[in-house]
């Protein structure tokens, strides 16, 4: 008789498990392999920037580098703009402090400080200063935007601006297409009595519009306060974007002064080499040198 040997089956099974095990395991570190990439380029929604990982963020639906973009670039955050560049208007660019300054070396020979508004953390309305290309796009009447021509400069003449804009000089080599204004004349009885009390500024945006001259020649330029500032009133210290004067008045030699039309009566309105605009004196002592 042959005796039968029953053979144990553990062993193989364990076999097969093991191989089971490391076949798994090698599936396993495949795929973490796989999801290792560069989150750069992919895709990616509008205020999703954590989905992009560290030291990434989203613009226009894709992750990118932080610290990536060059000056000029299209931003949403500082953070995507190279070193020591902010992106205060969607456009990465160089911070400065002297506004509409001729004089400010900050920016470059072909720019300008332009102060943008903004809100702090706490919903307090602020500005920013960025330093802006001559070829940048210039604000519209209507709050949009627009390239005024091809040329090195944004403006040549006033021609070259949209309708309610004009050419300003903000220092050699930089000039803008601001919005322009008037000031108007209060009448009296169907007539006018030469006293300046109001102006025609009209600006989107909660800012409140004031005219004031800028740049050099200098001219009557529609200018945007916070809605929170204090606007100065009869010889109270001022500058021209974050210390302004009220409606009506001009902020000459840090000081403002009421705007009046030189052939006044109603005070010694001094000519301070300004077209039919000029200021008026103290009521003190009506002295135009003590200005």
């Amino acid at each position: 008789m042959v005796k039968q040997v029953h053979k144990n089956k553990r062993p193989a099974l364990l076999k097969h498990f093991w191989a089971f095990l490391l076949c798994m395991t090698g599936l396993f570190y495949g795929c973490s392999l796989a999801l290792d990439w560069d989150p750069n380029g992919l895709r990616c929604a509008s205020g999703q920037s954590s989905l992009c990982g560290e030291s990434y963020s989203c613009l226009a639906g894709f992750c990118i580098l932080d610290n990536s973009l060059a000056q000029g670039n299209s931003c949403l955050y500082d953070r995507q703009c190279e070193s020591g560049l902010i992106c205060p208007n969607f456009v990465c660019a160089k911070p400065c402090d002297n506004y509409y300054d001729a004089s400010e070396t900050t920016c470059d020979t072909d720019e300008y400080c332009a102060p943008i508004p903004k809100e702090d953390a706490e919903g307090n309305s602020d500005y920013v200063g960025a330093c802006t290309a001559t070829t940048d796009r210039c604000s519209n009447t209507d709050g949009t935007q627009q390239c005024c021509d091809e040329a090195d400069v944004c403006c040549d003449n006033s021609q070259n601006c949209q309708t309610g804009n004009i050419c300003v000089s903000i220092k050699s080599g930089a000039k803008a297409c601001l919005t322009t204004c008037e000031f108007e004349m209060e009448t009296s009885g169907g007539g006018q009595n030469n006293q300046i009390n109001g102006i025609d500024c009209v600006l989107p945006g909660n800012y409140v519009a004031y005219c004031d001259y800028l740049g050099s020649p200098e001219k009557l330029i529609c200018m945007e306060g916070p809605p929170d500032a204090t606007f100065q009133g009869e010889g109270g210290s001022c500058d021209k974007v974050e210390n302004p004067c009220q409606a009506g008045y001009l902020c000459h030699n840090s000081s403002c002064r009421a705007a009046c039309d030189l052939t006044s009566s109603i005070c010694t309105c001094c000519n301070v080499g300004r077209e039919e605009v000029g200021v008026c004196a103290a009521a003190t002592d009506n002295d135009c040198d003590n200005l």
